[in-house]
């Protein structure tokens, strides 16, 4: 008779005993959890300073290459001011004056001595067209005397070529190829070999032939 009571207790026991299995397993859970939000929250902390640290130095670079982009554009243009106030000489029939190719000098070692401060900014590619539009101005200031009138739309295009070149670095251009003259390839060596004042009529007469065969293109129907 005492059977149910024996029963009774025993599904007591049993009830207490899934009670505290289930305390335990939620007391489990909530460890659990908390220990997976502070690991998301470290995490989440640890790649949010990554990324400013990333954006930080990225915004550095972007800074330095402007600033090295706008020192060169600067030089660029004295230069070409210097070479179209030179170059009015054969277009009225007189030589260019040793005063005029001094003027020219100066501000051409200012623009390569801001390309040689931007080498380490800006593409290798960039830095070695850009020595090519350099060495044509080091040959007009070299052979002043073989500058001729219609030079001047020669190096105004050379100068826009420099400065498309210069703005795709920073993004600023279309990312089509450039659709102008460009200059004569030319390693190093072959540079040392041939001179300065060389290479400035080989491009001149590059560009010459350009224009020429464009001519057709361009003439009025």
């Amino acid at each position: 008779m005492r059977q149910p009571a024996n029963d009774e207790a025993s599904e007591d026991r049993k009830l207490l005993l899934d009670h505290r299995l289930q305390v335990r397993r939620l007391l489990l859970d909530r460890v659990l959890i908390g220990l997976l939000l502070v690991i998301l929250g470290f995490v989440s902390s640890f790649l949010l300073e990554k990324y400013k640290a990333q954006s930080t130095q990225s915004q550095f670079f972007l800074e330095k290459r402007l600033g090295a982009a706008s020192d060169i554009r600067a030089k660029l243009s004295k230069v070409t001011g210097a070479y179209f106030a030179a170059s009015t000489a054969p277009c009225q029939g007189r030589p260019i004056s040793p005063k005029e190719v001094q003027a020219l000098r100066a501000v051409l070692a200012q623009l390569i001595e801001a390309l040689n401060s931007s080498a380490i900014l800006l593409a290798t590619d960039y830095s070695n067209s850009a020595n090519l539009v350099v060495n044509i101005f080091v040959g007009i200031a070299a052979d002043p005397m073989a500058v001729p009138c219609e030079s001047r739309q020669f190096v105004s295009e050379l100068a826009d070529y420099l400065t498309h070149l210069t703005r795709q670095q920073l993004g600023l251009a279309d990312q089509l190829p450039w659709k102008g003259f460009v200059p004569v390839a030319m390693s190093i060596e072959e540079m040392d070999q041939i001179g300065a004042a060389e290479y400035f009529r080989r491009n001149l007469q590059a560009w010459r032939e350009r224009r020429l065969a464009e001519s057709p293109a361009r003439a009025p129907k």
